[in-house]
């Protein structure tokens, strides 16, 4: 039991398995129950109020809707008596406990799991009693997530409101005909299970179950086979679980221990199985359940080497794209709902190259010959969708937004985005023949002829070009694959024009650092992003002071449950934007894991 720290940030604890995911407040309520949807993507059964149309295009409602997502009451269970104590822990680093002690010295607790795909709680106190009530119960709905994005790239029509209750003989079943999605809850063996019910009273042990899905006999068989299993069995399997997934997982660093587990844990959660093959990649199960390639990607790579589990995870993940993720003239989307379709249309260089990446590099640590075979027709096809958008004369490749989903204007040549093509061409080298019109050795040469711009006489990489001489000098906390450069053997840690270039990126010259931290102007303010950035070339830069900065700079970042957000306060280490990341989270261990 790992005991949480409230003055690191409260944030709700999140569950999941098997692509149901749920979060619950710091009171034990339920902000959410969330699952597939395999036309909308991803759905949510919630006491929330929808988001407004209308304020789709403004980022400050968008904004100001996020946090509420992360403070809401929820709905479920609530203490009659005043709480005069409140202890919390992570059980595991996976299953959120919640302890409290009433005013009239009763002691509860509540764990919160899921498994057999239902959302589960166990309460227990310390003796029978009245001691609970409900609440939230009638602003319950399931609705479509709202995907509620600062950079908005293509509006999908929300289906109509609308949830219908009908309390039973031993539960509660919502119904959305608009989604034609079901959820059953219950309490115990309580008549009614949910609506119907009011006060607890008597028994000193109880637990809350819900299932939700789009298929009403399948929900309603995983609630029955919850309902007739003995309840410390259910919480011993969960446990056991956990217990074996960080049986022989290394701790790179004890100040960010919570960090690197949040990030395994959390990855493997927002992993949504779509068919027998396929799983898909969240970037977050409540805020923005959408898949962009390159958040997947820095997800699976320490899943990867995360046991068989984890690397089996990341097959279903290369199925996915390769296979299920729609493209546009054959090419991939800005990002996707989790059943594969496009959700923003905007071309993104990188958006095409992590995919190949990750085939080759799940290739390289598996040896899975049966999956390359099977993935190999997509490969050249997509190297030639690529080298199609190529620049005859100066052998550049455009893109039309940053990897901070932001226009790039007439700006069109990304630096970062020619690097990582750079290291996919000589990752695929290896596995597979293909034809592509230009080496990796060439490419770097255009690279380096193109991007390389003087300043004050020294050389630096300039962040964007438009190929006829115009550049602009920026670096942001998304442009993880500049700090890579080393290790990716494009140039040693001692090259100037390297070093020139994280000079400028972390100085006050630099429009994307905020008090002496890197973040981004997509949200102006530090990102946990840009620390491990940092982190990593303090490391090859042989800076231990600095490499501790950036360790402590994560650390103050990072919430109770070790979650680290997209955007924070440079001072206090409050969110700003977005409470639930997974890219933050899990680059954070796979730096340590590389420079360990």
């Amino acid at each position: 039991m790992r005991h949480l720290d409230p003055a690191q940030g409260i944030k709700p604890l999140d569950v999941g398995e098997g692509g149901l995911t749920g979060s619950v407040t710091p009171d034990g309520r339920w902000l959410a129950v969330n699952a597939y949807h395999p036309t909308h993507g991803y759905m949510t059964l919630t006491s929330m109020p929808s988001f407004d149309e209308q304020s789709r295009h403004q980022p400050e409602r968008v904004r100001a809707y996020r946090r509420e997502l992360a403070t809401g009451d929820g709905f479920g269970v609530a203490l009659r008596e005043g709480i005069v104590q409140r202890e919390t822990y992570l059980v595991e680093d996976a299953l959120p406990l919640l302890r409290f002690t009433l005013s009239n010295g009763v002691v509860g607790e509540c764990i919160s799991f899921v498994m057999h795909g239902v959302a589960l709680q166990q309460w227990r106190f310390s003796r029978p009693g009245r001691w609970i009530t409900l609440t939230g119960l009638e602003r319950v709905q399931i609705q479509r997530c709202a995907y509620t994005q600062l950079t908005e790239g293509g509006v999908l029509p929300i289906p109509p409101p609308g949830t219908r209750h009908q309390p039973r003989q031993t539960d509660t079943l919502l119904h959305n005909p608009a989604l034609d999605a079901t959820a059953l809850l219950s309490v115990g063996s309580v008549p009614g299970g949910w609506t119907e019910w009011r006060d607890f009273e008597g028994a000193e042990t109880f637990q809350v179950a819900i299932a939700l899905g789009t298929q009403a006999e399948s929900v309603a068989a995983a609630l029955a086979e919850i309902q007739a299993a003995d309840e410390d069995a259910l919480l011993e399997q969960a446990l056991s679980r956990w217990q074996q997934r960080w049986a022989s997982t290394p701790t790179y660093s004890q100040k960010l221990e919570l960090v690197e587990r949040k990030g395994l844990a959390y990855a493997l959660q927002c992993a949504v199985p779509i068919d027998a093959d396929a799983i898909c990649l969240l970037t977050d199960h409540m805020l923005l359940p959408l898949s962009w390639n390159r958040d997947a990607y820095y997800a699976a790579l320490p899943l990867l080497h995360w046991g068989a589990e984890g690397a089996k995870v990341v097959r279903g993940h290369l199925l996915w794209m390769f296979e299920r993720a729609e493209r546009i003239d054959g090419a991939w989307g800005r990002s996707y709902l989790a059943n594969g379709q496009v959700k923003d249309k905007g071309y993104q260089l990188d958006q095409q190259i992590y995919p190949l990446l990750e085939l080759a590099e799940y290739i390289q640590h598996t040896d899975d010959t049966a999956l390359l075979a099977r993935l190999r027709p997509y490969i050249q096809p997509t190297l030639d969708a690529i080298f199609a958008r190529q620049h005859a004369a100066t052998g550049l490749l455009p893109t039309d937004e940053t990897p901070a989903d932001d226009p790039l204007g007439t700006l069109r040549y990304h630096f970062t985005s020619h690097v990582l093509l750079w290291h996919m061409l000589n990752q695929l080298e290896s596995l597979v023949a293909t034809k592509s019109p230009i080496t990796p050795d060439d490419l770097k040469q255009t690279i380096e002829r193109h991007f390389v711009v003087h300043r004050e006489k020294a050389p630096l990489y300039a962040y964007a070009i438009d190929g006829a001489g115009n550049h602009r000098l920026y670096h942001d906390a998304n442009d993880v694959p500049f700090a890579l450069m080393p290790l990716w053997g494009y140039c040693e840690p001692s090259d100037e024009t390297w070093q020139n270039t994280a000079r400028f990126a972390w100085s006050q010259e630099n429009e994307g650092v905020y008090e002496g931290r890197l973040g981004s102007v997509h949200t102006p303010a530090p990102w946990p992003l840009g620390d491990a950035q940092g982190m990593l070339l303090a490391r090859l830069l042989g800076d231990s002071e600095r490499e501790n900065i950036h360790i402590d700079n994560l650390r103050q970042a990072a919430q109770w449950d070790g979650m680290l957000p997209e955007a924070h306060h440079a001072t206090d280490g409050s969110v700003v934007s977005r409470h639930w990341f997974v890219w933050s989270t899990v680059m954070t261990r796979y730096v340590l894991e590389v420079i360990s």
